[in-house]
């Protein structure tokens, strides 16, 4: 993903896809700086000037933030199939639109329902903040 899009995205799904919340904030920017540290050693090492690496590590915090919400929406989407039962994916999710599969299931395993609902809450609280952080601004 990186060559299309900002290295950001490549932390971003490695983070959310892997981390829970709180796993994924209480060490955030150690993960951040391990990151940038490689890859600006991986620029150096390609023939950039120290000076030169085309992202600073402010750069990379700020397009962070700015992708939050594709990871936390990435993480829910993939949710309603890596978390399910194999024989549900194959059963239900076949070429069919799955909502109503997925709302039956969340009822049905009340495991996969919090998760999911976790899930639901975290993007709502997290456009919640940022909406009050915007309006604010002014």
């Amino acid at each position: 993903t990186a060559r299309y899009c900002p290295p950001a995205i490549d932390l971003i799904y490695i983070l959310f896809m892997n981390l829970d919340k709180a796993t994924r904030k209480a060490d955030e920017l150690e993960y951040l700086r391990f990151y940038y540290d490689y890859l600006e050693s991986d620029c150096i090492a390609n023939g950039f000037a120290q000076t030169a690496v085309p992202l600073s590590f402010s750069d990379l915090l700020a397009s962070y933030w700015e992708f939050q919400f594709f990871g936390l929406l990435y993480r829910a989407i993939a949710s309603t199939i890596l978390n399910v039962p194999r024989a549900f994916v194959t059963n239900f999710y076949v070429h069919v639109e799955r909502t109503d599969a997925v709302l039956k299931l969340m009822k049905e395993c009340p495991d996969f329902g919090k998760y999911m609902e976790k899930q639901i809450c975290d993007i709502l609280q997290f456009l919640s903040e940022e909406s009050y952080e915007r309006t604010s601004r002014f």
